[in-house]
């Protein structure tokens, strides 16, 4: 049963929260062995590597979606490398253009090429823009030294666009599940990328939301406090207030009244 009592969901959040996030050994040595980086992460990255990335499971796939930051423009050669040697099937952007210098760019306009060492990024002829989002094709080249060396990924590029004003959660739940059902249809074949800022604060969200989705397909029923907790484990600034953590629970709902549209699920939210 999905719980709706504002005082509840307060109460919820606040014992997540409170649960002090414990590093693993890998993330003891990351954090460690990047200490003398300077300038190739933005403070809070919580595990400095050049793009700040972790894998999350899904509730079907292991390491299924890796969480980055977005790339500075020091980096972007780091996070192209990252989605091709990966196979990405698609990469998720959060970011809301706003002009800063701190940003790099990987994602060329229509017929330009973009070359970041050894790797070109080249944009795809078919884009589709709709209320909530705008996705295009990329096509990521590696040349390598030799011909042998050379190969070529071709994936998915979407950039969700339906931010409320603060910019801390979506307007709408229902255009945010259609987003995630976009996605998920385009990411059958390998793992997906998604980024934002400081690598977690939406892009942890998206994971919570992912995981939640698939497990009411299967399993008619959920909890979004386990879900925020396995994502969190990973990337400790997902869902970092209350507002998103309220917006998880409405996105449910709105799954949950989408679904019995077209399926009886029963009774079980």
């Amino acid at each position: 049963m999905i719980e709706t009592n504002k005082d509840d969901l307060i109460t919820q959040f606040k014992k997540i929260t409170d649960t002090p996030h414990v590093h693993t050994d890998d993330e003891i040595v990351a954090i460690e062995r990047n200490k003398s980086e300077k300038g190739r992460n933005r403070s809070g990255a919580d595990i400095p590597d050049y793009v700040n990335a972790v894998f999350v499971h899904a509730f079907q796939a292991n390491r299924k979606y890796i969480l980055a930051q977005s790339p500075m423009p020091n980096t972007v050669q780091d996070f192209l490398t990252l989605a091709y040697q990966e196979n990405c099937s698609c990469i998720v952007s959060f970011e809301q253009s706003d002009g800063t210098k701190d940003m790099g760019e990987y994602n060329p306009a229509d017929n330009q090429v973009l070359k970041k060492g050894q790797l070109s990024v080249t944009c795809g002829r078919d884009k589709v823009a709709n209320e909530y989002s705008i996705q295009k094709g990329l096509t990521i080249e590696f040349t390598g030294s030799t011909q042998n060396e050379g190969g070529k990924s071709t994936l998915r590029h979407f950039e969700f666009t339906d931010w409320n004003r603060t910019g801390n959660v979506p307007c709408s739940p229902a255009k945010y599940v259609a987003f995630l059902k976009d996605v998920k249809m385009a990411s059958s074949n390998g793992p997906v990328l998604v980024h934002c800022r400081d690598g977690g604060s939406k892009s942890g969200m998206f994971c919570v939301m992912a995981f939640l989705v698939e497990k009411m397909v299967v399993e008619h029923e959920v909890s979004v406090v386990n879900a925020v907790r396995k994502v969190k484990a990973r990337r400790p600034n997902a869902v970092p207030n209350q507002a998103q953590f309220d917006f998880c629970h409405d996105c449910v709902l709105e799954f949950v009244r989408s679904f019995k549209t077209y399926s009886n699920i029963g009774g079980n939210t």
